[in-house]
């Protein structure tokens, strides 16, 4: 018998859960009509609900796949710096030993200046590059540390509130937005959809963060990329020479 009544307890307690559980447009539902009463200018005006809709899920996701591709992007361009490095070392090495051996009076006045032209070029990119690739590197250890402390947000739910308003002697259909964060449920209410003010200022500032780091590192990529091309027609010019 005990057993019985501690089924039929069981059975009771399953039963108010699920009877207490809401679906996601029923508490819109609610959350919308207290806003009705609190924004608009005359809620009276307000007829009814027509429909709750599914419209946007905006995934905080993104951003740490954002991040993980930036920084491996950067971790190509330091390993193209430094065998461009490696490569303009080797260059000056056998550069050096042929302008030991032959000096430069052999060469026509053009590529004489032309190979000094490009040896000037690099030694201001060396000073230009090492300032980008610290400042690359700074930045890389900033948004590592800083995506390790982001909090975490599953997603944000965004439904769209189709509902009617009294306007003299008719109805007029219109429209509002509302946002569920998965993370704490917290529930807010638009009349536009901004997808930039719906993710979190501590996420819009990730992204910030983000955007500058590809920048700084587009730029070395581009004094590396600049650099290699000299040293090809370094080479060039070594090759037609000695």
């Amino acid at each position: 018998m005990r057993k019985f009544y501690l089924m039929l307890m069981l059975i009771g307690c399953l039963f108010a859960s699920c009877v207490g559980t809401q679906t996601n447009e029923e508490i819109i539902s609610k959350e919308f009509k207290k806003y009705v009463q609190l924004k608009f200018d005359n809620p009276d005006d307000f007829k009814e609900i027509v429909e709750i809709l599914p419209h946007d899920t905006l995934s905080y996701g993104s951003v740490r796949e954002i991040t993980s591709k930036a920084i491996e992007l950067s971790d190509l361009v330091r390993e193209g710096y430094d065998l461009n490095g490696d490569a303009w070392g080797n260059f000056m090495n056998e550069l050096g030993k042929k302008l030991e051996r032959y000096g430069t009076d052999g060469m026509t006045e053009y590529n004489r200046d032309k190979m000094y032209n490009l040896l000037l070029a690099r030694e201001n990119q060396i000073i230009t590059s090492l300032s980008q690739l610290i400042d690359m590197e700074n930045h890389k250890t900033i948004i590592q540390k800083r995506l390790d402390s982001l909090t975490y947000h599953p997603a944000i739910y965004v439904y769209k509130i189709n509902y009617r308003i009294r306007t003299n002697d008719s109805a007029m259909l219109k429209s509002h937005y509302s946002y569920i964060d998965s993370l704490d449920g917290f529930i807010s209410i638009t009349p536009e959809y901004n997808k930039k003010e719906v993710v979190c200022d501590e996420y819009n500032s990730m992204y910030n963060d983000v955007n500058k780091f590809i920048e700084i590192t587009q730029k070395l990529g581009d004094e590396v990329n600049a650099s290699m091309e000299n040293l090809k027609e370094a080479r060039h010019i070594f090759s037609i020479e000695f």
